[in-house]
């Protein structure tokens, strides 16, 4: 009979706890303000289409919890198949999930829609880079990268919205939006 200690799967809980506990701690940072956040947010010209902001930390956590699964898998698939070179997607995944954690402060925390808009962008063009680079080493771990995929898309085309129906502020410096400038 197996003991416990042999059954936890050390890795799979690395893969997962490294994204939970990075987004958790990103998360925090804005926690002590999350009531000032939330109504600057509102305050927002933007689309209707718009997501309540206690939405973004679930979402968020869990794609994270999606992507750190994905990167076991593909870890993995490296371990099983020496052959396979699994470190460019495990590479691609590491600045992903750096470029992910640095939207949340830079909207919520900085009010910085420029740079929020550019982030979110970025986190876009390497979650679909991602995407592909997973489903190349294991298909299940692309597809994980599907949802993910949509609510990037989905957060840079509403942080594109507030930047543009909040861009024009008076004496503003030039790619500073009205936004940018609230307190």
């Amino acid at each position: 009979m197996a003991s416990l200690n042999q059954l936890i799967n050390r890795p799979l809980i690395t893969a997962m706890a490294i994204p939970l506990v990075s987004g958790g701690l990103v998360a925090s940072l804005t926690s002590p303000n999350e009531l000032v956040n939330r109504t600057w947010y509102t305050t927002l010209d933007g689309p209707s289409w718009r997501v309540p902001a206690k939405l973004f930390a679930p979402m968020n956590m869990a794609f994270y919890a999606a992507m750190g699964y994905g990167s076991y898998l593909v870890w993995r698939e490296g371990r099983i198949h020496p052959g396979l070179d699994v470190t460019p997607p495990l590479r691609l995944y590491g600045l992903n999930l750096l470029l992910t954690l640095a939207w949340p402060p830079l909207f919520f925390q900085q009010k910085n829609l420029t740079l929020a808009t550019a982030s979110a962008w970025l986190v876009t063009i390497t979650t679909a880079l991602l995407g592909d680079g997973f489903y190349s080493a294991n298909t299940t771990a692309g597809w994980l990268m599907t949802p993910s995929l949509v609510w990037t898309a989905y957060k840079a085309v509403l942080t594109s919205a507030f930047w543009w129906t909040n861009r024009k502020a008076a004496g503003a410096p030039r790619g500073v939006s009205s936004a940018d400038l609230k307190p």
